[in-house]
C-alpha cells in the first residue's frame, strides 16, 4: 500500500487509516519501510552471474579488533533476507580511503575531532547514481571516530558508553543497498542510535529489500493516475532489436517536431555501438529504417551521428542534419562538414545542403549546418556556418522546396532592436511553421543590452520581429535571464522558454513563453497548479512543442518531498492544460517509470516521450494517444 500525504495532512494518521482499511479488505501489508529510489542493476540484467554488490574494507583504523569479522557478518544478514535477490559480496582489504569517483565501493573508519557528548554523525553512506535513471554507480562507507572520544566503539553492547559497530555498519548497509531512514524508533533504519542500542534485521528491512530486489520485480503503485484521456503504445525499447538489423543499445533522440497529425514519429538511436546513429519512423504502427551511417546521400557517405533532431511533416517527409564522410566535424565548428537532408513523404532523401559545394546567399559556401526544421510545404528552415565577419558562424536560411535558398539573417546583418546578428544559437534554437512562412529562431547580436534573442520573420508584415532578449522585463517582475528553444505555428505564435531565476537549488527557474497577435503572455510561471495538483517549478529545458491550434506539450519539473524535484509531461488539448505521465508513474505494465527528457506533440494530441523502467533500466519510447495503434 503506498500512501500518498498532501501537503498539510499528517501523513502517520494517513497511514494508519490507509492499512487498516487495506486489511480489513484481506490485504496483506508490511510494515513501513522508505527507498531512496535507487538501485544496483546488476540484479535487472538477466544473467544470474553477477547478483553482487561487492564491498572492500580498510582495517587501518579500526577502534577495536572484531570489526571487520562485525562487518562480514553484517554481509550475511543483508545477503539472507527471504524473498530478495539482493547479495553483498566481500572483495577483501583495501589500504584505499573511501572516495566516490574511484570505482571502488569501500567501507572504513575514519579520524573526525570533537566529541559525542551532544550527539554526532556515526557513519554515512554516499552514493554516485544516474539521475535520470537511478542506477547505483558506487557506493562508500565511513564510520567515524572522534579524537575527543577515542573509546566510542565496541564489538560488546555491554560495554557502558560504547556504540556497536554491528549495528551501525548493517544500517549503514541499508543505504548503500538503497533503503531511506524508517520513522519507528524500533527499526533497525531508523535515523538515530543510543548507547549501548542494537537492532536488527526486521521486517521492515526484508520488506523493503524484498520490494526492491524481487525476484520477479513488482510495479510500484503511483500516487496519480496517467490521463484516462490517452492509449499508450510502446514504439520501441533498448537492448530490442531494431528495423533492419543490430539492437536498440543508447538513448532516443526525439525533437519537438518529432511527431506529426497522424501519430507517425521519427526518431534516432543508437544501434549495436554507441555514437553509431540510425534514424527511424513509424508508420502504421510499424518502425522503419531511414537512414544509417555509411549510406549515400547526393553522392556523399553520411556519418555515425546526426548534428540536429530530425523533423516530419504531416505527410510524411522529413529533415535532418548529419555528419558526412570525409570531415572535420570534430576539429572545426559545431556541425562543419554536415549536411542538410530532406525527403519527401515518397521519395528519398537528398542533401539540400552538401558543406563546402552549396553556395550561400550573400556570397560563399556553406561549410555545414547546426539545426533544421522542416515546413508542410517542403521549406526547410536550418542554421547555417557562412563566412562573417566574426569568423565561421550560424545564419538562418530557409532551403525552399523549389531548390533556391533564402536567408533570412546572416551574420552581420542588422537585428531589429539594435547591433548586428551574430551568429544563430544552436539549442533547438530554429522553427518553422507548417503553412505561412513563419520561421522563429534564436540569435546572438552585438547589442549591448539583449545579446541573446528570440526573433521572428513574419512573412505578412515583411520584417523581422524581436520578440524578447535578456535583459527584458520578465512577466510577473525582474528580468529574463536567458531565452531558448523558440516553437512557432502556421498562425505566427510562438513558445519559447524564459530563464527568470537561478536562486532555486542548482536548477535555473525556467518559465513557459507565448508570443501570439503581439503580445507576450506566460503560459506556465512558477508557482502555477498543474492539473495533477502539483506545482509548476520550471520547464526542462527545450522540452515543449506547439501545434498550429495553439495547444502545446510541456516537461514540466514539480517539487517533491522525496526529492528536490520530478518531472511530468503536460500538454494542452483544446487550450485546457491535462496531465499525461510523470516519474514514478506505472504505465504499459512495465514498471515504475523515470521520465529522460525527451517530448514532442503532433498536431492532433499525440505525446511521443521517453521514459526508463525503475527497475530493469531499459528505456523505452512511448506514445501517449488519444486512438489507438498497433503494438
Amino acid at each position: 500500500v503506498l500512501v500518498a500525504a498532501p501537503a498539510g495532512t499528517d501523513a502517520q494518521t494517513l497511514n494508519a487509516t490507509a492499512t487498516a482499511a487495506a486489511r480489513k479488505e484481506g490485504v496483506e501489508v508490511s510494515d513501513d519501510f522508505t527507498t531512496l529510489f535507487g538501485v544496483w542493476p546488476q540484479f535487472f540484467d538477466k544473467t544470474g552471474k553477477n547478483n553482487a554488490t561487492t564491498l572492500f574494507y580498510n582495517p587501518s583504523s579500526d577502534p577495536v579488533s572484531g570489526a571487520l569479522s562485525a562487518f562480514r557478518a553484517d554481509l550475511v544478514a543483508w545477503s539472507s533476507v527471504a524473498g530478495s535477490t539482493f547479495r553483498y559480496a566481500f572483495g577483501g582489504l583495501t589500504t584505499r580511503t573511501p572516495t566516490i569517483g574511484d570505482g571502488f565501493n569501500d567501507v572504513a573508519f575514519v579520524r573526525a575531532s570533537g566529541n559525542c557528548d551532544f550527539g554526532c554523525v556515526l557513519g554515512t553512506t554516499t552514493s554516485l547514481f544516474n539521475i535520470k535513471t537511478g542506477v547505483l554507480l558506487e557506493a562508500d562507507i565511513k564510520l567515524y571516530v572522534y579524537s575527543g572520544m577515542p573509546s566510542m566503539w565496541s564489538t560488546n553492547p555491554s560495554v557502558p558508553g560504547t556504540f556497536d559497530i554491528g549495528t551501525v555498519l548493517l544500517h549503514e548497509l541499508g543505504h548503500l543497498a538503497g533503503l531511506g531512514h524508517n520513522t519507528d524508533p524500533a527499526s533497525l533504519m531508523y535515523g538515530h542510535l543510543g548507547f549501548n542500542e542494537v537492532t536488527q534485521l526486521g521486517a521492515a528491512e526484508n520488506s523493503a529489500l524484498a520490494f526492491l530486489y524481487h525476484p520477479q520485480p513488482t510495479s510500484l503503485a503511483s500516487t496519480s493516475t496517467p490521463s484516462d484521456k490517452h492509449n499508450f503504445n510502446l514504439i520501441a525499447a533498448l537492448d530490442s532489436p531494431a528495423p533492419g538489423g543490430g539492437t536498440y543499445v543508447d538513448h532516443f533522440e526525439l525533437g519537438s517536431r518529432g511527431v506529426n497529425k497522424n501519430g507517425d514519429v521519427v526518431f534516432a538511436a543508437d544501434v549495436d555501438n554507441p555514437g553509431s546513429e540510425v534514424l527511424f519512423e513509424t508508420s502504421k504502427g510499424g518502425v522503419t529504417r531511414l537512414l544509417s551511417p555509411g549510406q549515400i546521400v547526393s553522392g556523399l557517405a553520411i556519418g555515425d551521428h546526426t548534428i540536429s533532431y530530425s523533423t516530419i511533416d504531416d505527410v510524411g517527409g522529413v529533415a535532418v542534419v548529419w555528419t558526412t564522410y570525409p570531415g572535420d566535424y570534430r576539429d572545426g565548428p559545431y556541425g562543419i562538414d554536415s549536411a542538410v537532408l530532406r525527403k519527401t513523404a515518397n521519395g528519398a532523401f537528398q542533401a539540400v545542403v552538401v558543406p563546402r559545394v552549396t553556395s550561400a546567399p550573400g556570397g560563399g559556401w556553406f561549410y555545414g549546418a547546426v539545426d533544421a526544421a522542416l515546413s508542410q510545404a517542403g521549406d526547410v528552415a536550418f542554421l547555417g556556418l557562412v563566412d562573417s565577419p566574426f569568423g565561421i558562424r550560424a545564419g538562418v536560411f530557409v532551403a525552399q522546396a523549389n531548390g533556391s535558398i533564402v536567408a533570412v539573417a546572416r551574420p552581420g546583418d542588422p537585428a531589429p532592436g539594435g547591433g548586428l546578428f551574430k551568429e544563430g544559437w544552436n539549442d533547438e534554437g530554429i522553427s518553422i511553421a507548417s503553412q505561412g512562412g513563419y520561421v522563429a529562431f534564436k540569435a546572438l547580436t552585438t547589442n549591448a543590452v539583449g545579446k541573446k534573442g528570440i526573433f521572428l520573420s513574419d512573412p505578412k508584415a515583411g520584417q523581422l520581429v524581436r520578440i524578447a532578449a535578456i535583459g527584458d522585463a520578465a512577466i510577473g517582475g525582474g528580468k529574463i535571464l536567458d531565452v531558448t528553444a523558440p516553437e512557432v505555428n502556421s498562425k505566427g505564435d510562438v513558445l519559447f522558454g524564459a530563464v527568470t531565476s537561478l536562486k532555486f537549488g542548482y536548477l535555473p527557474q525556467r518559465d513557459l513563453y507565448l508570443y501570439s497577435g503581439g503580445t507576450l503572455k506566460a503560459v506556465a510561471r512558477r508557482g502555477d497548479v498543474l492539473p495533477d495538483s502539483r506545482i509548476f517549478q520550471s520547464a526542462v529545458s527545450g522540452q515543449w512543442s506547439l501545434t498550429d491550434g495553439g495547444d502545446f506539450a510541456v516537461e514540466a519539473r514539480a517539487p517533491s518531498s522525496q526529492s528536490s524535484s520530478r518531472s511530468g509531461y503536460y500538454a494542452t488539448w483544446n487550450g485546457k492544460l491535462e496531465y499525461i505521465v510523470r516519474d514514478y508513474d506505472t504505465i504499459l505494465n512495465a514498471g515504475v517509470l523515470r521520465l529522460t527528457d525527451t517530448v514532442s506533440m503532433g498536431g492532433h494530441g499525440d505525446v511521443v516521450f521517453s521514459a526508463a523502467n525503475l527497475f530493469t533500466r531499459t528505456e523505452s519510447l512511448i506514445r501517449a494517444s488519444r486512438k489507438v495503434y498497433g503494438q
